[in-house]
């Protein structure tokens, strides 16, 4: 299946971009469904919320099935991503207990990345959290 062309309605050059593509359907004498949708998540914000998340899972236990443990940034990742969505979808395991689904960042617009990492950011005040990475200062 080919990859289905991506209007981004944030690019400066958009309208054009579209009014072209739908001339272009025109032309061509078909008919085409176009869905709009946000971007998703940059490379940047994915290189930005690892680090994070490794600082939490370094510096905060996790309670997972009654226990605090040392868990994994995956693991927070997924907790954080519930946290965003506020909802998840649950499963039960093929032998029991559960899974969450639907925790994928990749999936995530661009504006909601933004939304991840000032989530981690506010749990990382609330829980005192020290960053490997300085705070970015606006220019």
């Amino acid at each position: 299946m080919k990859r289905p062309f991506v209007y981004d309605p944030a690019s400066r050059r958009a309208p054009q971009v579209l009014a072209n593509l739908i001339r272009h359907i025109h032309d061509l004498g078909t008919t085409a469904m176009i869905l709009v949708q946000e971007p998703t998540r940059t490379l940047a914000q994915n290189a930005k919320w690892w680090p994070m998340l490794n600082d939490i899972a370094k510096q905060k236990q996790l309670m997972v099935n009654g226990a605090l443990i040392w868990a994994k940034p995956e693991d927070w990742k997924l907790v954080f991503m519930a946290a965003l969505r506020k909802e998840m979808r649950v499963a039960q395991g093929i032998d029991g207990g559960i899974v969450l689904l639907g925790g994928s960042t990749r999936e995530l617009s661009i504006r909601e990345g933004s939304d991840f990492i000032e989530l981690l950011y506010a749990y990382g005040s609330q829980h005192d959290i020290v960053w490997s990475e300085p705070l970015e200062r606006d220019p």
